[in-house]
């Protein structure tokens, strides 16, 4: 997957200038490029069309409202949506950039595929090891993404990433704390031994990695509570108001961790951001002022 520019006024002009930068980068790799499927958005233009066509790239059109006529894309942009910007304040294009190009190269570099193997588009499956094997974290966008890398266990310690990220006395809990004093019951040892016959063994060891974040965000967890670790910044929870009623105390879980916390009951189902948008923003911009 590639990410070509970002802009609040997209024109048809500015998007056949893209095709055009798009061209320029492939170079001779455009020969291997039969279809471009896109929908019919107006400013998909004459002119837009023309940059593929030109190199022999026959254009397709998908069907009136019919979303899953390019469900590749569609099902992409909803990972990003759910994955990254649905998660994060996005303050300018450039901050929108540097989100997107750090989401592209763990898309495209390290995110496991069904499709492929749990392999990613631009890395193939690794080697099989015979020895121990060591799953290590490593953090993307401040530890909104997770990714996963394995090593023999009489191997160093982990790098100096790692190493500098505990100097931090600050640094944001690694996942949410659903339950303070309890592991989950997943263990990749367990699933590891459930693997389906046939599978190769080097995947096995890719799902082994995927599945050890249940057991490797706990024991950070861990680590941050057994040092005192908080957090210092002002922290907003926003919370349905049908949450209270299921028993669900959002306030006192996050009240552990958090010294400075505001916390808000909204009235909506479970899309907040689209049932509630007034509140949400009144929250945000009061969040941002303290």
């Amino acid at each position: 997957m590639h990410v070509l520019d970002v802009t609040d006024q997209p024109t048809g002009q500015w998007v056949a200038q893209q095709a055009r930068n798009l061209m320029i980068e492939l170079e001779d790799r455009v020969e291997g490029f039969r279809f471009l499927i896109r929908d019919r958005d107006a400013k998909f233009t004459t002119a837009f069309d023309e940059v593929f066509t030109s190199t022999g790239i026959r254009v397709l059109k998908t069907p009136p409202r019919a979303p899953r006529g390019n469900a590749c894309v569609e099902r992409w942009i909803g990972c990003l949506r759910r994955e990254v910007l649905d998660r994060v304040l996005i303050v300018s294009a450039r901050h929108l950039r540097l989100v997107l190009a750090a989401y592209e190269a763990h898309f495209n570099e390290r995110r496991p595929h069904r499709s492929l193997g749990q392999a990613a588009p631009l890395r193939a499956l690794p080697d099989p090891v015979e020895a121990d094997i060591k799953v290590i974290r490593r953090d993307r966008l401040g530890g909104l993404i997770h990714e996963y890398a394995r090593r023999v266990a009489e191997g160093p310690a982990p790098g100096p990433a790692r190493a500098a990220d505990r100097r931090q006395p600050g640094r944001i809990l690694r996942s949410f704390p659903r339950h303070l004093d309890q592991r989950p019951a997943c263990d990749p040892r367990r699933h590891s031994r459930r693997l389906p016959r046939g599978l190769p063994r080097s995947g096995a060891l890719d799902r082994d990695e995927y599945r050890a974040s249940a057991g490797i965000d706990v024991d950070h967890d861990q680590t941050d509570r057994d040092a005192g670790n908080r957090l210092r910044m002002p922290v907003t929870v926003l919370q349905q108001d049908w949450g209270a009623v299921l028993g669900f105390d959002a306030a006192a879980l996050w009240g552990a961790w958090a010294p400075d916390l505001r916390h808000v009951t909204v009235t909506s189902g479970h899309f907040m951001a689209e049932e509630a948008p007034s509140d949400i923003a009144k929250a945000l911009r009061d969040l941002l002022t303290r």
